[in-house]
């Protein structure tokens, strides 16, 4: 008997089933192979291997718990990013799918102020022009030559300026200094100066090329012009006239601040008329500078009178007075101190006088009652500064290296530091040769818990001081920063150099032992 043919399948819809075929070499048309998806084993996703290695159903389920999280995760950082997109982008900009923080220009502006400042226009701003537009526009600024820095310490000139340099607009420049060009042209300086007319301060010092008639022309150029520095500071400058200078005065007077006159040929052949000029003109005067010093004297310096009571009542706001190498001097009878005086002095330097005693300096004229002085310079003179102790009740800073005293004069360093010691900061005693002078002197300084001494830096160098006098300025002075040792003659070897505070111990060290039998290096 026969077997009944086997009917197909039908499926969805009444359509017949393809038949399924498990394997086979020869596949024919309208054939296909069975499907994994009707095991009873088989996960969506899930990798089969040839050996069909089987992974435990908990493992599958914390594969796909894994790949959600994961998912989740990578969907909430995207947020995160895309907020702080949104937030970033309405402060910066894109250029060539690159995104850079652009700060407000007035930011920008004050940081490139304080990198000029620092730096000076020659080295900052053609770096910073060659960043980007905004930079470049930025870097032509006004507001960023206000202080025009062209000295020979930031680049040397020629006989031209900086390329460039006229094409910005400097009309709010207040302060030039070119110190220490020696080879620009009169012409050249002159178009810079027609380019700042709201020049306040003119800085030439060490310019041996300025000539009078640019000197003349200056209050024309630089209407508002109010600090002036003509100074020179190795040979004299033979170039600039007193007339050039009494032009420069007449038409500035009133608003003249500061004036710099120092080492000028012409100034120290007039100074009596130089003096009268400022009385005359200048009563808004507060600094002036008139050094003609050499650097140490050998004879005797020759002095001229001057009317210093109406050079006072017409300069009352003097702050500095540098006369050194001026041997200004008064008549013996002439009375103690000026009335008035100058009630503003803070610095007074007049170094590198000889007087001799047939005449009086004016340093024992020039300070009223409680004067408190921020510098006093006597460096290089024979002036005995306690005759003006009474007057002046404190000093910063004092300057008295090389003084001219002689051997009998013993007390005069000594009741000096004993009426001083409490206010001075800086002591420069370099230079002098006297022992007894120096030792006693300093003996002032005494160690004492009820005292404290402010000093910071103490200069003793090329002196003879003892190792004793050296390890009590140390211990009794607790805010000694800097001491100067420099060829200091009766000291060990091993001592004669500067020292810093973080040395000091060694110092003591070394000192002590000296004592104890070492020998001093005599050269």
């Amino acid at each position: 008997m026969s077997k009944p043919k086997r009917r197909g399948g039908k499926g969805l819809f009444g359509l017949q089933k393809k038949k399924s075929i498990l394997f086979t070499f020869q596949p024919r048309e309208g054939e296909e192979y069975s499907s994994d998806s009707e095991d009873s084993d088989y996960v969506p996703g899930r990798h089969s291997s040839d050996e069909g290695e089987e992974l435990p159903l908990n493992q599958v389920k914390k594969r796909v718990r894994k790949e959600n999280v994961k998912h989740n995760k990578v969907q909430s950082g995207k947020k995160l990013r895309n907020s702080a997109r949104s937030s970033v982008e309405q402060c910066t900009v894109s250029n060539d799918d690159t995104m850079t923080v652009r700060l407000p220009d007035e930011i920008l502006l004050r940081i490139f102020q304080f990198c000029v400042l620092n730096e000076g226009i020659s080295k900052f701003l053609p770096r910073i022009s060659r960043v980007c537009k905004d930079w470049n526009r930025l870097s032509h600024d006004p507001t960023l030559f206000e202080k025009l820095d062209l000295s020979a310490s930031q680049l040397q000139l020629t006989k031209t300026l900086p390329k460039g340099l006229l094409e910005n607009d400097l009309s709010l420049c207040k302060s030039l200094s070119l110190s220490g060009q020696t080879k620009l042209q009169n012409s050249i300086i002159e178009s810079l100066l027609t380019s700042t007319p709201a020049l306040v301060s003119l800085d030439v010092f060490n310019c041996p090329t300025i000539k009078p008639e640019l000197v003349k022309r200056l209050p024309q150029l630089c209407p508002c012009l109010s600090h002036v520095d003509l100074s020179h500071s190795n040979d004299f400058n033979t170039s600039i006239t007193i007339s050039s200078i009494e032009v420069l005065i007449t038409a500035c007077g009133l608003r003249l601040v500061e004036l710099r006159l120092a080492r000028i040929l012409a100034v120290k052949n007039n100074m009596k008329s130089l003096f009268k000029l400022l009385q005359d003109n200048c009563p808004n005067l507060e600094e002036l500078d008139l050094r003609m010093n050499p650097r140490f004297p050998q004879a005797v310096s020759p002095h001229c009178y001057v009317d210093m009571v109406g050079f006072i009542k017409g300069c009352p706001k003097l702050k500095e007075l540098r006369l050194d190498g001026v041997n200004i001097c008064e008549k013996l009878e002439t009375k103690k101190p000026y009335e008035p005086t100058l009630i503003n002095l803070k610095t007074f330097s007049q170094s590198a006088v000889l007087c001799d005693t047939s005449v009086q300096p004016i340093f024992y004229l020039m300070f009223g009652p409680d004067c408190r002085l921020t510098e006093l310079n006597i460096s290089s003179s024979n002036l005995v500064p306690t005759e003006i102790i009474d007057f002046v009740t404190e000093v910063e800073s004092c300057y008295m290296a090389d003084m001219k005293w002689k051997s009998v004069e013993v007390m005069i360093l000594y009741e000096c530091l004993s009426k001083w010691c409490t206010s001075l900061r800086v002591l420069d005693l370099s230079y002098n040769k006297l022992n007894e002078i120096l030792d006693t002197g300093l003996g002032a300084y005494k160690l004492s818990n009820g005292v404290s001494y402010p000093l910071e830096v103490l200069n003793l160098s090329n002196t003879v001081v003892s190792s004793n006098v050296v390890i009590q300025m140390i211990k009794s002075c607790k805010g000694l920063v800097s001491i100067d040792l420099t060829a200091c003659r009766e000291l060990p070897r091993g001592t004669k150099r500067i020292f810093q505070k973080n040395e000091f111990r060694t110092l003591l060290k070394i000192l002590s032992g000296a004592g104890s039998g070492e020998d001093t290096d005599s050269g």
